[in-house]
Protein backbone atom coordinates (compact mmCIF):
# COMPACT_ATOMS: atom_id res chain seq x y z
CA UNK A 1 0.00 0.00 0.00
CA UNK A 2 1.06 3.58 -0.88
CA UNK A 3 1.37 6.48 1.32
CA UNK A 4 -2.14 8.84 1.85
CA UNK A 5 -1.86 12.51 2.72
CA UNK A 6 -5.13 14.26 3.55
CA UNK A 7 -5.49 17.37 3.80
CA UNK A 8 -7.67 18.91 6.37
CA UNK A 9 -8.65 23.00 7.29
CA UNK A 10 -6.84 23.66 10.40
CA UNK A 11 -5.33 22.13 13.76
CA UNK A 12 -8.45 20.97 15.57
CA UNK A 13 -9.28 18.85 12.50
CA UNK A 14 -5.57 17.72 12.47
CA UNK A 15 -5.83 16.96 16.03
CA UNK A 16 -9.15 14.73 15.22
CA UNK A 17 -8.11 13.03 12.36
CA UNK A 18 -4.97 11.74 13.55
CA UNK A 19 -6.81 10.45 16.58
CA UNK A 20 -9.85 8.87 14.36
CA UNK A 21 -7.36 7.66 11.22
CA UNK A 22 -5.62 6.24 14.56
CA UNK A 23 -8.71 4.31 16.15
CA UNK A 24 -9.66 3.19 12.37
CA UNK A 25 -5.84 1.36 12.11
CA UNK A 26 -5.12 3.50 8.91
CA UNK A 27 -1.65 3.26 8.26
CA UNK A 28 0.73 5.82 6.11
CA UNK A 29 -1.45 8.27 6.45
CA UNK A 30 -0.23 11.81 7.04
CA UNK A 31 -2.36 14.26 7.93
CA UNK A 32 -1.69 18.13 6.91
CA UNK A 33 -2.89 21.08 7.65
CA UNK A 34 -3.74 23.65 4.80
CA UNK A 35 -4.22 26.64 6.86
CA UNK A 36 -7.54 28.08 5.98
CA UNK A 37 -10.62 25.84 4.06
CA UNK A 38 -11.00 26.28 0.06
CA UNK A 39 -9.35 29.24 -0.88
CA UNK A 40 -6.16 27.67 0.46
CA UNK A 41 -6.08 25.02 -1.90
CA UNK A 42 -4.35 26.85 -5.26
CA UNK A 43 -1.20 27.32 -2.51
CA UNK A 44 -1.15 23.27 -2.15
CA UNK A 45 -1.04 23.11 -6.12
CA UNK A 46 2.94 22.02 -6.55
CA UNK A 47 3.15 20.30 -3.00
CA UNK A 48 -0.29 18.28 -4.04
CA UNK A 49 1.39 17.26 -7.75
CA UNK A 50 4.91 16.42 -6.37
CA UNK A 51 3.13 13.88 -3.85
CA UNK A 52 1.19 12.66 -6.56
CA UNK A 53 3.89 12.17 -8.59
CA UNK A 54 5.67 10.28 -5.83
CA UNK A 55 2.74 7.57 -5.87
CA UNK A 56 1.38 9.54 -2.65
CA UNK A 57 -2.88 9.20 -2.81
CA UNK A 58 -3.71 12.67 -2.15
CA UNK A 59 -7.18 13.63 0.19
CA UNK A 60 -8.88 16.81 0.83
CA UNK A 61 -11.42 17.24 3.60
CA UNK A 62 -13.18 20.57 4.09
CA UNK A 63 -16.16 22.06 6.00
CA UNK A 64 -19.46 21.84 3.63
CA UNK A 65 -20.63 24.90 6.04
CA UNK A 66 -23.98 26.32 4.86
CA UNK A 67 -24.67 25.00 1.48
CA UNK A 68 -22.87 21.22 0.80
CA UNK A 69 -23.80 21.94 -3.26
CA UNK A 70 -22.31 24.97 -3.40
CA UNK A 71 -19.55 23.93 -1.41
CA UNK A 72 -18.79 20.54 -3.66
CA UNK A 73 -18.66 22.77 -6.93
CA UNK A 74 -16.34 25.36 -5.58
CA UNK A 75 -14.50 22.46 -4.43
CA UNK A 76 -14.37 20.43 -8.32
CA UNK A 77 -13.74 24.13 -9.81
CA UNK A 78 -10.55 24.33 -7.56
CA UNK A 79 -9.72 21.14 -8.64
CA UNK A 80 -10.42 20.98 -12.40
CA UNK A 81 -8.90 24.89 -12.22
CA UNK A 82 -5.40 23.47 -11.03
CA UNK A 83 -5.59 20.61 -13.03
CA UNK A 84 -5.21 18.44 -8.96
CA UNK A 85 -4.88 14.59 -9.44
CA UNK A 86 -7.73 14.42 -7.27
CA UNK A 87 -11.51 12.68 -8.10
CA UNK A 88 -14.56 12.84 -6.16
CA UNK A 89 -13.52 9.89 -4.04
CA UNK A 90 -10.95 11.72 -2.44
CA UNK A 91 -12.63 14.47 -1.21
CA UNK A 92 -15.34 14.26 1.60
CA UNK A 93 -17.54 17.19 2.95
CA UNK A 94 -17.96 17.73 6.91
CA UNK A 95 -19.56 16.23 8.91
CA UNK A 96 -20.88 13.81 7.00
CA UNK A 97 -20.52 14.51 2.96
CA UNK A 98 -24.48 14.78 2.48
CA UNK A 99 -25.42 17.91 5.00
CA UNK A 100 -24.20 21.39 5.65
CA UNK A 101 -22.00 21.59 8.85
CA UNK A 102 -18.26 21.53 9.74
CA UNK A 103 -15.42 19.71 12.02
CA UNK A 104 -17.90 20.99 14.80
CA UNK A 105 -21.57 19.72 13.88
CA UNK A 106 -19.60 16.24 13.81
CA UNK A 107 -18.27 16.70 17.23
CA UNK A 108 -21.29 17.65 18.54
CA UNK A 109 -22.68 14.52 17.90
CA UNK A 110 -19.57 12.94 18.64
CA UNK A 111 -19.94 14.22 22.91
CA UNK A 112 -20.69 10.73 24.85
CA UNK A 113 -24.04 10.72 26.36
CA UNK A 114 -23.15 11.88 29.79
CA UNK A 115 -22.03 14.83 28.64
CA UNK A 116 -24.71 15.84 25.71
CA UNK A 117 -26.48 17.68 28.90
CA UNK A 118 -23.77 20.59 28.30
CA UNK A 119 -25.71 21.24 24.67
CA UNK A 120 -28.87 21.32 26.03
CA UNK A 121 -27.84 23.75 28.63
CA UNK A 122 -25.96 25.86 25.81
CA UNK A 123 -29.69 25.52 24.14
CA UNK A 124 -31.10 26.95 27.45
CA UNK A 125 -29.22 29.58 27.35
CA UNK A 126 -29.33 29.94 23.72
CA UNK A 127 -32.59 30.59 23.67
CA UNK A 128 -32.59 32.80 26.90
CA UNK A 129 -30.33 35.23 25.16
CA UNK A 130 -32.56 35.90 22.29
CA UNK A 131 -35.67 35.95 24.23
CA UNK A 132 -33.53 38.87 26.35
CA UNK A 133 -32.54 40.63 22.54
CA UNK A 134 -32.76 39.69 19.48
CA UNK A 135 -29.65 40.94 18.64
CA UNK A 136 -27.91 38.32 20.50
CA UNK A 137 -26.30 35.69 19.19
CA UNK A 138 -26.46 32.42 20.66
CA UNK A 139 -23.17 30.36 21.08
CA UNK A 140 -22.74 28.24 17.88
CA UNK A 141 -20.11 25.93 16.26
CA UNK A 142 -16.81 26.49 17.51
CA UNK A 143 -18.62 28.40 20.70
CA UNK A 144 -20.50 25.43 21.68
CA UNK A 145 -17.32 23.01 21.12
CA UNK A 146 -15.27 25.53 23.77
CA UNK A 147 -18.28 25.92 26.23
CA UNK A 148 -17.83 22.01 25.70
CA UNK A 149 -14.52 21.27 26.63
CA UNK A 150 -13.91 24.50 29.01
CA UNK A 151 -17.10 22.15 31.08
CA UNK A 152 -15.44 19.26 30.81
CA UNK A 153 -11.93 21.24 31.66
CA UNK A 154 -10.13 20.54 28.59
CA UNK A 155 -8.13 22.06 26.61
CA UNK A 156 -10.78 24.40 24.80
CA UNK A 157 -8.42 24.84 21.50
CA UNK A 158 -6.90 22.48 19.26
CA UNK A 159 -3.59 23.60 20.44
CA UNK A 160 -3.16 20.78 22.96
CA UNK A 161 -6.66 18.83 22.59
CA UNK A 162 -7.04 15.58 22.18
CA UNK A 163 -9.69 13.24 20.75
CA UNK A 164 -9.54 10.41 21.96
CA UNK A 165 -10.57 10.07 25.21
CA UNK A 166 -13.54 8.01 25.13
CA UNK A 167 -14.86 9.67 28.30
CA UNK A 168 -15.20 12.76 25.92
CA UNK A 169 -15.65 11.93 22.26
CA UNK A 170 -16.90 8.68 21.19
CA UNK A 171 -14.41 8.19 17.86
CA UNK A 172 -17.03 5.02 17.28
CA UNK A 173 -20.36 6.72 17.31
CA UNK A 174 -22.83 6.20 14.46
CA UNK A 175 -22.23 9.90 13.31
CA UNK A 176 -18.74 9.41 12.63
CA UNK A 177 -19.43 6.56 10.12
CA UNK A 178 -19.50 8.03 6.84
CA UNK A 179 -16.37 9.66 7.42
CA UNK A 180 -14.91 6.27 8.45
CA UNK A 181 -15.98 4.73 5.57
CA UNK A 182 -14.11 7.58 3.66
CA UNK A 183 -11.27 6.86 5.33
CA UNK A 184 -11.17 3.13 5.13
CA UNK A 185 -11.63 3.31 1.64
CA UNK A 186 -8.37 5.72 1.18
CA UNK A 187 -6.65 2.80 2.62
CA UNK A 188 -7.38 0.34 0.10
Amino acid sequence: MGQLVIYVEGLDDSRFFTALVKRLGIAGAEIREMGGGINCIPDLTLDIQRAYDNGIRIAIVLDADRDIAARRREVEEQIREHNLPISEKYFFLLPDNCRPGNLETLLEELATPPHRAIFRCLDAYGACLQQARDEYLPPGGKGRIYAYCEALRIEPRGTHRTYDDGGQWDLGAAAVEPLASFLRGLST
